[in-house]
């Protein structure tokens, strides 16, 4: 308030704030040393949790750490360095490894370095060497919050970083979700610099003179980031503050986003697919759902219009319809709705028929007299006097048929789409089968030829069903 009154001055010297108060009829003053926004910023974030701080050596990460060991003297936490070594530039990688790790002996800090493959991943998923890295990278920060190894995990995003994001995503062309960018705290990841220039990061860096080391790559403009960071940002800003402007961007964006998913479709969650109910809802909501869908599945990225346009021209085509998309997500249409999953190799398994518990894929299959079934799944009760010998419990086959319990042959494959069973599922469902002919279709429904009548003695009387291990 005085300051906005002409009566006093603000000068920055290396993010230390000097507020000088002017008095009338005195000409004493008052200097006020305001504690630097980027400790302020860590000190808060971390207070009484442990983390897990991603360091590679880089400015960034290694202004992170020295800030983090400056909150640590008037800050109740702990924390340990997590550097992973990602397999991409050789020995220039592991030696950016060996300083880190060097760096955290000199100062008595816990540091757990990780070696991933991540040529490798790009070579076997089709992904690029970005992609792979950062797939890898935060499997390694996930499985150390799943595991409770720490309370949160720090990362080094500043507000560079945030607009070569949103412009990234812009030019990719995402929806309002996307230009909100990375958030400062999200499912344990904390981004404390968020709303720290990379101005004020080499300011933090020269005063407190922390040592870092440089990633050559970086300035390899083949890589779309570098390419952002390199060329276009900079010449974006030649013409007004854009990277200021993509940042009040995406803090719009997010504003706005908060409110529209308070609208959203909701999302049919299963243990490895995700449905949308497509009967008539508006077509913005439809796009968001589909967003949704794919992060349901744990896909945060690369999901472009061009995937959602996609998408809903699949609504257009017959039952059973799919298309592949980005991270080996399958997208199918099942009757009402669309079903996201992710793509599975078929499996061929066959086993002898055995009351008991039996194995099948990632099910066990209960035959007993007295099976448990847990909520919600089918017991069936047939005759086992009328399973004849050498039948198998197996996946399904060409040519199987199947005989309703209510009379009546059809082929195995007209029969599960008179019952609406996905395609995806199918290959699935444990079959009771002698030879060609299925006798129980385990969770729907038994033969006709196993079925119990009035001359079934009790002794036969058997249920079936199945489980996930």
């Amino acid at each position: 308030c005085l300051l906005s009154r002409g009566l006093g001055d603000v000068y920055k010297r290396q993010n230390i704030y000097l507020i000088k108060l002017l008095f009338f009829n005195a000409d004493d003053s008052i200097i006020l040393f305001v504690k630097e926004r980027i400790i302020q910023n860590v000190s808060e974030a971390a207070k009484n949790q442990r983390i897990a701080v991603g360091v590679s050596g880089g400015v960034d990460s290694m202004v992170l750490l020295r800030a983090l060991i400056e909150a640590k003297k008037s800050t109740d936490f702990s924390f340990f360095i997590v550097n992973i070594e990602h397999g991409i530039r050789g020995q220039s990688s592991e030696n950016d490894s060996r300083f880190v790790a060097d760096f955290a002996r000199s100062h008595g800090i816990e540091c757990r370095t990780f070696k991933v493959d991540s040529l490798r991943r790009a070579k076997e998923f089709g992904e690029t060497e970005e992609e792979a890295a950062r797939v890898l990278r935060y499997g390694v920060f996930q499985k150390l919050l799943i595991d409770g190894d720490c309370d949160k995990v720090f990362l080094a995003h500043h507000e560079d970083d945030q607009a070569e994001t949103v412009l990234m995503r812009i030019i990719r062309g995402t929806g309002i979700k996307g230009l909100s960018g990375m958030q400062k705290e999200t499912r344990g990841y904390v981004r404390p610099l968020l709303d720290v220039s990379k101005e004020e990061i080499l300011d933090f860096q020269k005063k407190y003179d922390v040592p870092y080391v440089v990633d050559e790559s970086n300035f390899e403009n083949d890589k779309t980031r570098n390419l952002i960071r390199n060329e276009i940002m900079p010449l974006l800003n030649r013409a007004g503050d854009a990277t200021g402007s993509l940042n009040r961007l995406s803090r719009i964006a997010a504003d706005t986003e908060e409110f529209l998913s308070t609208l959203d479709l909701p999302l049919e969650i299963s243990k490895d697919s995700v449905g949308i109910d497509v009967k008539n809802p508006p077509v913005f909501l439809l796009k968001r759902a589909i967003r949704n869908a794919f992060l349901a599945l744990g896909v945060e990225k690369d999901v472009e219009e061009k995937h959602v346009l996609i998408i809903l021209d699949l609504l257009q085509k017959e039952n059973g319809a799919s298309v592949d998309m980005p991270y080996g997500v399958v997208v199918t249409k099942e009757y009402d709705k669309i079903v996201f999953s992710k793509s599975k190799q078929k499996q061929v398994f066959t086993t002898p028929f055995a009351t008991g518990k039996v194995a099948f894929l990632d099910k066990t299959v209960i035959i007993d007299k007295t099976a448990k079934s847990k909520d919600g799944v089918k017991t069936l009760t047939f005759d086992l006097s009328k399973i004849p010998a050498g039948a198998v419990i197996r996946t399904r086959e060409d040519g199987d048929v199947f005989t309703k319990f209510s009379g009546g042959t059809k082929k195995l494959g007209d029969y599960f789409t008179d019952k609406k069973i996905p395609k995806r599922e199918r290959d699935e469902i444990p079959l009771v089968a002698i030879g060609k002919d299925v006798l129980i279709v385990v969770g729907t429904e038994i033969s006709d030829k196993v079925k119990i009548n009035e001359n079934t003695k009790p002794e036969y009387i058997f249920e079936i069903t199945s489980e996930d291990n």
